[in-house]
């Protein structure tokens, strides 16, 4: 039987970033009518490996080979047949560095910012993307006040709008709901039945679009498996685990909480939220008493975002509503760092404000201050408990790194120990695991358990039932601004 055509070949590849060089002598061919998976752990080489297809990284040795041109008859850029969507960028159209983070829940403060509008530009797809995706009301909102998964949809639309002969998606499904999943696998399966082929980064070994028929293994920067789908499955294996959680029990069941002698963690009564016309908080009430465990579900857009920004103090309409924080109303004189000492937090957005060149433990550090930068001196006591916990996950060297050169599921797992430095009475996780491989999410999971004591109060808010740590026992359904106890 003929094989298909060459799209793309890797012929003894090497190359190098910020001085460090990454993938000697890769060989490595993508053909026509083939769509792969690149899998593997948190910095496995993965988005590396994208960003050399796409030319950002200089080859030292070696060639890519890029066919495309020969099946129209013209010179070509990448860029002309090549849509690289990564979550963690910063494009040319908008940086979150301009922004400071609490400016996203402002009414006013972020009109200059660019509309989803101006940012997806004037393409018009042959199907109705904005429908399926449901971003048509979001066409003239500012971009910086999409929520994480609004966000997502909105950069998936751009890079589909191109209709690329080459589509590179970093873990694209992370952070959508249910029904954006199931639109996104049905027209990613459309695409490649038109002849788009698809590449696609995660940390995940299943939940594949159909269309995927070869998968690319990776492990520190080389290659571990390259073949079909079916071979890849047959070889898989669950890997057994044995973590144990004995350097960091004590600090989390005997050390002081900062701050946790409050009865009544959150009441909200009949709250309401608008940005002009627009209804994001609809007649909400919710009471968390101290030591209760929720989950916090709902669709992409459905408000979460909004109503944890109420909690964490960043939100101004937090002062006009009937909110209790911590025993105490909102607006009789506490300030927001008062309520901030008292959470350990982690979300999507945030992570996208850490922009300047910090260290992972410095990064860390921030929270035990609640900003996002570090503006004192470490105690010996707070170094210790950052040592312990670099040491529990097993990344040690990672403490001098700069932040913003690891992989993005890396800067997720210092900013989930950002959340939990402080020993928090009140835990607000949102998507903690997006970009996180198998093994880090289960090292996480345990970690957790270690630190739910009765008295902590836990909020874990996720698209992904099985993330749902086990100790989890009330729900709370968000939809259209309206919230339901299931």
């Amino acid at each position: 039987m003929q094989k298909e055509k060459v799209l793309i070949e890797m012929k003894n590849v090497g190359f190098s970033k910020n001085g460090t060089s990454h993938f000697e002598n890769i060989n490595w061919t993508i053909r026509q009518n083939e769509s792969w998976v690149v899998a593997g752990p948190n910095g496995a080489g993965k988005t590396l490996l994208a960003e050399a297809i796409i030319g950002n990284i200089f080859i030292s040795k070696g060639s890519i080979d890029y066919r495309f041109n020969r099946f129209d008859g013209r010179y070509f850029r990448i860029s002309d047949f090549v849509a690289y969507i990564s979550f963690a960028e910063n494009s040319n159209q908008f940086n979150y560095s301009k922004y400071y983070y609490q400016q996203r829940f402002n009414a006013t403060e972020s009109d200059d910012s660019i509309t989803v509008r101006e940012f997806l530009g004037d393409s018009s797809p042959d199907y109705n993307l904005f429908e399926i995706f449901e971003i048509d009301e979001l066409l003239d909102k500012a971009f910086i006040k999409l929520s994480n998964g609004q966000t997502r949809k909105v950069r998936l639309v751009k890079a589909l709008l191109k209709n690329p002969k080459l589509l590179i998606m970093d873990d694209p499904l992370i952070g959508l709901d249910v029904e954006s999943r199931k639109n996104f696998k049905s027209i990613i399966n459309r695409l490649h039945a038109k002849g788009t082929t698809i590449l696609l980064l995660t940390t995940a070994k299943t939940e594949f679009p159909e269309c995927i028929t070869h998968v690319l293994e990776l492990e520190h920067c080389r290659i571990k498996f390259s073949g079909t789908l079916n071979d890849f499955k047959r070889r898989a294996t669950k890997a057994t685990m044995n973590i144990t959680g004995s350097l960091l029990k004590d600090f989390f069941n005997n050390q002081s909480i900062p701050s946790q002698n409050f009865q009544v963690a959150i009441r909200f009564s009949d709250v309401n939220i608008k940005y002009g016309e627009n209804h994001i908080i609809r007649n909400l009430s919710w009471e968390i008493k101290r030591g209760e465990k929720w989950v916090l579900s709902g669709p992409n857009g459905a408000g979460k975002s909004t109503l944890l920004s109420l909690i964490n103090a960043d939100n101004p309409q937090a002062y006009s509503q009937d909110i209790l924080l911590f025993d105490k109303q909102r607006g009789t004189g506490e300030s927001i760092w008062d309520i901030k000492k008292k959470i350990g937090y982690l979300s999507p957005e945030l992570h996208l404000y850490f922009r300047s060149d910090m260290t992972c433990e410095e990064v860390a550090a921030t929270g035990f201050v609640d900003t996002l930068f570090l503006n004192r001196t470490l105690t010996s006591a707070e170094k210790d408990v950052l040592n312990k916990l670099f040491e529990y996950f097993k990344i040690e060297d990672f403490k001098e790194k700069t932040f913003l050169r690891i992989s993005v599921g890396q800067q997720r797992l210092i900013l989930f120990i950002r959340a939990l430095v402080k020993n928090p009475p009140f835990l607000i996780l949102d998507e903690p695991f997006q970009g996180m491989a198998d093994d880090v999410i289960e090292k996480c999971q345990k970690l957790l358990h270690l630190f739910s004591s009765p008295s902590k109060t836990i909020i874990f808010v996720t698209h992904e039932k099985g993330e749902i740590p086990e100790f989890i026992d009330k729900a709370f359904y968000l939809k259209e601004g309206k919230g339901t106890i299931i």
